[in-house]
């Protein structure tokens, strides 16, 4: 089974989070500069490996210092005859001597890869490593879901914590993983690389500052895929809790995955964000937030007070602030944090309708369709109107979602069968499907739309005409083949 998370219902920020996206930049670079490098390496380290085990297998009688696993190969390779019998003692320990160094060019060559010098190595202490290994990757999956975990909840962190404290705080979760993982396998000279205990440490944090939020999820299972959604303070203690398990299940350097380092990162991200809370950085940290977005001082206020307990009292003046202002993106995104806080369900969707409706005003038509994505996984897309809905999908059809415009348009209709934008998503899936070639469903939705009580009279010319081409193409080919006598 394999479950992946899509978005969550409060990626919303503030200000673009550019901590957390030069972190992703600053991966890449170093995968693509690693990987690079460590491609040469692997060719030296071939090179004088193979080196070996050609002596090894023309002076079979001699032995590898620590063992011969990593110079063993499954053929013999074409070489010079073996010697069957040793030579006196001064030759076998020349011999010998010669091996010793070639391994030893084999064994520094290796222990010059990228990974070993930078990544976290439990039996060679470094400082330094417990910081550098966080930007090596094994690989591009590696690399990727790292990053994209680190862009779902860092983005959430860093609008909360601020661009100084944010990436401190990172590096040092990182770092604490990392030393989580030494306490699990501490003798291990295997390299630790990743950005897992980091991501983990945000992780931790995003459970503290936004338990609430509604991840959706993607999952693959026998084949079949399938979606679903719930909130964090259930995914996430979930998925710590799979981590631990798999650590004391797998445990040493078998496992090929940190799960330690995942759950010391995890871990210090809620105590850290506990902390923080506590000791009032987070309201200070915004002090310096605010007054960079020119925000009025009743805004400041209003956020303080969310972020200290008191959202009701928040939720109040805000209220009042969008009575005065009601175009104020800020105020109705506050206003939809604070309603998320109270449980104040009927404010949430009212806060979601203006949102909606302002970025459309805007043109920002992705942000529009990312908050109703998330209504969505709220089950409560028809919290919207329909004609914001009907102004939605018409953003996904310029977009090229068609498939998931044909879904709306349906939906629209069962949610507002007596609605004149229901019969406008009847007649518009319609259309839809005639031109998918699939003229008997066509055919229905027209003669449905056609026998609608609703008022339709501007719309009548248009569905007499696609219901006569959909019954005419659903019609079977007239038989070419010649009469019979």
């Amino acid at each position: 089974m394999l479950i992946l998370p899509l978005r969550h219902s409060d990626l919303v920020a503030r200000r673009w989070p550019i901590v957390t996206s030069a972190i992703i930049v600053l991966n890449l670079i170093v995968f693509f500069a690693s990987m690079a490098a460590l491609r040469s390496q692997n060719q030296q380290w071939e090179q004088e490996r193979v080196k070996v085990i050609e002596y090894l297998q023309e002076h079979p009688y001699l032995s590898v210092p620590g063992g011969e696993s990593a110079y063993a190969l499954p053929k013999t390779r074409a070489g010079k005859a073996p010697r069957l019998s040793p030579p006196d003692a001064d030759g076998l320990q020349s011999e010998q001597l010669e091996l010793e160094q070639r391994v030893l060019r084999a064994e520094t060559v290796r222990e010059h890869s990228v990974f070993n010098q930078f990544g976290y190595r439990p039996r060679y202490w470094n400082v330094m490593t417990l910081f550098t290994s966080q930007f090596l990757h094994g690989g591009f999956l590696h690399i990727l879901m790292n990053m994209w975990f680190l862009w779902l909840v860092g983005c959430n962190v860093e609008d909360r914590w601020g661009r100084l404290f944010y990436p401190l705080f990172y590096l040092l979760a990182g770092a604490v993983a990392a030393l989580a993982h030494h306490l699990s396998v501490p003798t291990s000279a295997m390299p630790l690389i990743g950005a897992s205990g980091a991501v983990a440490g945000a992780m931790g944090a995003f459970l503290v500052r936004h338990a609430t939020a509604r991840i959706e999820f993607w999952g693959w299972f026998f084949f079949k895929t399938f979606r679903f959604g719930a909130p964090a303070w259930v995914m996430l203690p979930l998925w710590v809790v799979g981590e631990a398990a798999q650590g004391l299940l797998f445990h040493g350097e078998g496992a090929g995955v940190a799960h330690w380092a995942h759950v010391g990162g995890f871990v210090f991200g809620v105590g850290a964000a506990l902390a923080v809370l506590a000791s009032g950085l987070e309201a200070r940290v915004n002090e310096t937030v605010e007054p960079e977005r020119k925000q009025d001082p009743g805004l400041v206020e209003a956020s303080r007070m969310i972020d200290t307990g008191l959202a009701s009292q928040a939720l109040a003046q805000l209220e009042r602030m969008g009575a005065r202002d009601p175009t104020n993106l800020d105020v109705q995104l506050e206003m939809l944090r604070a309603s998320k806080r109270t449980g104040d369900r009927a404010c949430e969707m009212r806060a979601y309708n203006r949102l909606v409706a302002l970025y459309l005003k805007q043109g920002d038509e992705a942000t529009a369709l990312e908050l109703f994505n998330e209504l969505g996984m709220m089950g409560a897309r028809d919290a919207l109107g329909t004609v914001l809905r009907m102004r939605l999908v018409k953003a996904m059809e310029r977009m090229g979602r068609v498939d998931e415009a044909i879904k709306e348009y349906a939906a629209i209709h069962k949610d507002a069968p007596v609605d004149e934008q229901g019969i406008v998503a009847l007649v518009a899936h319609a259309n839809h499907l005639l031109k998918r070639g699939e003229f008997e469903e066509a055919a229905r939705l027209f003669t449905l739309a056609e026998s609608s009580t609703v008022p339709h009279l501007e719309y009548e010319a248009a569905i007499h005409r696609g219901l006569a081409m959909a019954r005419r193409r659903s019609l079977p080919p007239p038989s070419m083949a010649p009469p019979r006598r």
